[in-house]
């Protein structure tokens, strides 16, 4: 399913028992992050948590300047990646649950390095956790951090981590090895992952209508380069 404005747009909304207004987009079939702009346009509108649970969504990101925002559910998606600049775009970001995604790499995390008020981050069921250094490399970049897949952050922990991986000014080898590899490598863009992956036929035909229906260069760079990684 395209998530259109009038989709964002006519999404329920309802107040969570933090008592933060939620933007309601679970269980759609949405497979890319657009056109969340329209809620900017309505001053009226104030959204402080994002529920993408349950859709097909393969990137965080495309998340447009949104300073309320504190809480971005997306939990059973098939997140592989995380825009480099999501932090900028939602620099109050306290909670992210990314349960059962597909992040494999502990680069993959290195966006959320500059998500300073990041408390809260739930990864449990993503290839990553699997990692021999994934907790403690995981509470050494995102030092803000007080909880992790559900259990409190532990003195003895930050300390270990500092003792493994060193100070962010000065990291020890392994630290360097690691940090080697998100520099070389980068953080993966929608546009720019190879990564192929499967769509379901409606998902195909409603590609096909939307290139068909496009207006504009943009628009249409953007569906034939989701086609592209189409297997």
């Amino acid at each position: 399913m395209k998530l259109t404005p009038d989709v964002v747009q006519n999404a329920s909304i309802y107040t969570d028992p933090e008592k933060q207004r939620v933007l309601m987009l679970r269980n759609k079939n949405i497979f890319m992050i657009e056109n969340l702009g329209v809620l900017n346009n309505n001053n009226s509108t104030i959204i402080e948590a994002i529920d993408f649970t349950g859709n097909d969504i393969r990137h965080l990101g495309n998340i447009p300047y949104s300073p309320r925002l504190k809480t971005i559910l997306i939990a059973k998606n098939s997140v592989r990646s995380i825009q480099s600049n999501l932090a900028q775009n939602v620099p109050n970001v306290e909670s992210i649950v990314l349960i059962n995604n597909k992040i494999k790499s502990l680069t993959s995390l290195e966006p959320l390095v500059q998500a300073k008020r990041l408390k809260n981050l739930y990864l449990m069921e993503n290839p990553v956790t699997s990692h021999k250094y994934y907790r403690l490399w995981v509470i050494w970049r995102i030092s803000s951090l007080k909880i992790l897949d559900f259990k409190k952050i532990k003195d003895k922990e930050r300390t270990q981590s500092s003792e493994l991986f060193g100070q962010h000014d000065s990291p020890t080898e392994l630290a360097n090895e690691i940090l080697k590899d998100a520099i070389s490598n980068g953080p993966a863009t929608q546009e720019e992952s190879n990564e192929t992956f499967t769509l379901t036929e409606e998902e195909r035909e409603e590609l096909k209508t939307q290139l068909a229906n496009a207006t504009t260069l943009a628009e249409i760079s953007k569906i034939e380069q989701l086609i592209k990684q189409v297997s």
